[in-house]
């Protein structure tokens, strides 16, 4: 793992802790998703939503590769992967615009039955200036 900045070490080990506790529970077979939900219940804060918006301000401030490596640490405990494939998106689009629009549509196509407003309309500001300007229409509409 990244080594931590000095300013954000302390939020940096935590997340370190945090892994470690998941996987050591994950090496001694639990299902990655169960660990995740049990510790869950015992949390004062939305754990997944905090995760989110640490690996979005992650990418926002460039640091992508940082971003990529907790993606793929915690995708497996997430129960519902449809905001961290936004970010996946995210983080391929510069280097890969084909990828980033596969991802795009897949999640389009996901939400079809259930519609997130809050997700089309972050999908909607990001597609206005990357991928397929038809999946901004299928997002806006």
């Amino acid at each position: 793992m990244k080594k931590p900045l000095s300013q954000s070490a302390p939020m940096e080990h935590t997340i370190i802790k945090l892994e470690e506790v998941l996987n050591e529970n994950t090496d001694e077979g639990e299902q990655p998703q169960a660990i995740f939900q049990t510790l869950c219940l015992y949390c004062a804060h939305d754990i997944e939503t905090f995760l989110y918006d640490y690996i979005s301000d992650q990418i926002d401030t460039g640091n992508v590769f940082y971003a990529a490596e907790l993606l793929e640490d915690f995708y497996p405990y997430l129960s519902d992967v449809t905001w961290f494939d936004f970010l996946r998106a995210q983080l391929v689009a510069p280097t890969d615009g084909h990828d980033a629009n596969v991802i795009l549509k897949s999640i389009l196509d996901k939400v079809k039955g259930w519609p997130d407003l809050d997700l089309l309309l972050e999908m909607a500001a990001f597609l206005t200036s990357h991928g397929d300007p038809h999946l901004f229409y299928q997002a806006a509409s």
